[in-house]
């Protein structure tokens, strides 16, 4: 008799473990460097990114069959921001595609993020694509789902103005 295949959500309950205890890690360890008179603990958004958010620069960009999440480091010679958000976009981009949209709820905690439950919902619908960038990364995410798109969009517009980008709102042709 061979072994029953492993349920999905066990997979998605292990990744989660995993998550919380890198999390538990990084809270103690920040909080053992605040007693040392280190420097303070890192931001929700540098925890769940794992980089300086004052090092990079944001970018959301909303196309008429997706959008795409670039992030690069603000000085050329920081190589070691570049690499930490190269890391971060494509475990991302692994991530949503799954389906799992806890990094940006773990950021932005306790907002909820518009349009992560549809995205989630369709994500077989969605394809999200890692490229290197100049000084950093970006994730091209397309669907031809009309629904998938609205959410995306929705995301989208919420991630530019919680990170305060100033990119356009609007889709446009890429």
């Amino acid at each position: 008799m061979s072994p029953l295949p492993r349920p999905r959500s066990v997979t998605a309950a292990r990744r989660a473990a995993v998550a919380g205890a890198v999390l538990l890690t990084l809270v103690l360890a920040s909080g053992a460097r605040a007693q040392r008179g280190a420097p303070p603990p890192m931001s929700h958004a540098e925890m769940g990114m794992g980089f300086n958010q004052d090092s990079a620069q944001h970018h959301f960009r909303l196309y008429t069959e997706g959008g795409a999440i670039e992030v690069v480091a603000k000085d050329p010679a920081d190589h070691t921001t570049r690499d930490e958000i190269r890391m971060h976009l494509r475990h991302l981009a692994r991530m949503f595609a799954d389906g799992d949209f806890s990094t940006p709820m773990f950021v932005h905690e306790p907002e909820h993020v518009p349009g992560t439950a549809v995205l989630t919902e369709r994500r077989r619908t969605i394809q999200y694509r890692y490229a290197d960038v100049a000084n950093g990364g970006r994730v091209n995410i397309v669907t031809r789902d009309s629904v998938a798109l609205a959410a995306l969009h929705d995301f989208l517009r919420y991630q530019i103005t919680a990170h305060r980008t100033g990119d356009p709102v609007r889709p446009m042709r890429r």
